[in-house]
């Protein structure tokens, strides 16, 4: 598992360091198998689980644990049942929080509860006190398939503090289970910023600053400002000027080790520890308006508006 991108932060040093299914602070990989072809109700099968052999890299006391369930059912309860698994965007969990907040377009989880394959479903969202956008889905989901949607953008409103989404009518028929369709979240703060401001970057050394790269783009993926020519123990500032709407920032490190010292060195290796760097959001008279923790592992994101 790749945990450069963890969502759990800072780390600590841990960022490089892929793991066998898991990431410190996470829950572990999950993996589903449909044995349906395979067996009949009432057989007795045996089940064979292969897994990579370990193997002594270096680390001391490697181990695998595992645990494994076997799950039966019967034929489903319902013709058309479509449910709302999870609203990823926006939403305060600590797990969402590399993508939230945003202010553009929200992201959710569905799943086919229902014996005909899902073909069609009319999402209603918006924030809770406003009036919503509808937005209808097509595609084909067999039974307990999930996707995930991003939908439509919104004109973000800083005031309201709570969004839903509301799944309806399922391939264009009744639901024949409404609990599980609609939710509610509170909605991460997002952070507003004046169409002038500064970008302060400081590179860390030790021949780590040509891992970097920024940008800013759009919704739609417009780059505004980027560059990747960085040099070792550098102050850049660059002069940002946006017109009012949303936009995304990320800065991104190719080692995955974020732009902090290296901690682990500070015994055996002391040479090798190296400086922090740092990534600064500015007001044009200096005033420090945000400030990411240098401690990030693969990249930072950062969505706001502009007024």
């Amino acid at each position: 598992t790749d945990c450069g991108d963890n969502p759990i932060y800072p780390q600590g040093g841990t960022w490089p360091f892929d793991r066998a299914g898991w990431c410190p602070g996470t829950i572990v990989d999950e993996y589903l198998f449909d044995l349906s072809p395979y067996a009949n109700p009432g057989d007795t099968i045996e089940l064979d689980y292969g897994i990579q052999n370990y193997f002594d890299n270096g680390e001391k006391e490697g181990i695998f644990r595992m645990t494994h369930q076997l799950v039966s059912y019967g034929d489903p309860n319902f013709n058309h049942e479509v449910e709302l698994v999870e609203i990823v965007s926006p939403n305060p969990k600590g797990r969402f929080s590399r993508k939230n907040p945003i202010c553009d377009k929200p992201e959710i989880i569905i799943q086919n509860n229902g014996k005909e394959n899902l073909k069609s479903v009319n999402i209603v969202y918006g924030f809770e006190n406003k009036r919503k956008t509808n937005f209808m889905w097509y595609g084909e989901l067999e039974f307990l398939e999930m996707d995930t949607l991003l939908l439509p953008e919104i004109e973000w409103d800083i005031d309201e503090i709570n969004f839903s989404v509301h799944l309806r009518d399922p391939n264009g028929m009744k639901d024949e289970k409404i609990i599980n369709n609609k939710k509610i979240v509170n909605i991460p703060i997002v952070e507003v910023f004046p169409q002038e401001f500064e970008l302060a970057i400081f590179t860390n050394n030790i021949d780590r600053a040509k891992d970097n790269a920024f940008s800013i783009t759009d919704g739609d993926g417009f780059i505004y400002y980027s560059s990747d020519d960085f040099t070792d123990s550098t102050e850049y500032n660059y002069d940002i000027k946006l017109l009012p709407g949303c936009y995304r920032f990320h800065f991104s490190d190719e080692m995955e080790d974020g732009i902090s010292i290296h901690w682990w060195y500070r015994n055996s290796n002391p040479d090798k520890m190296g400086i922090n760097g740092s990534v600064e959001i500015l007001s044009l008279n200096g005033e420090k308006l945000h400030k990411f923790n240098p401690d990030f592992g693969q990249e930072l994101r950062l969505n706001f508006l502009v007024e």
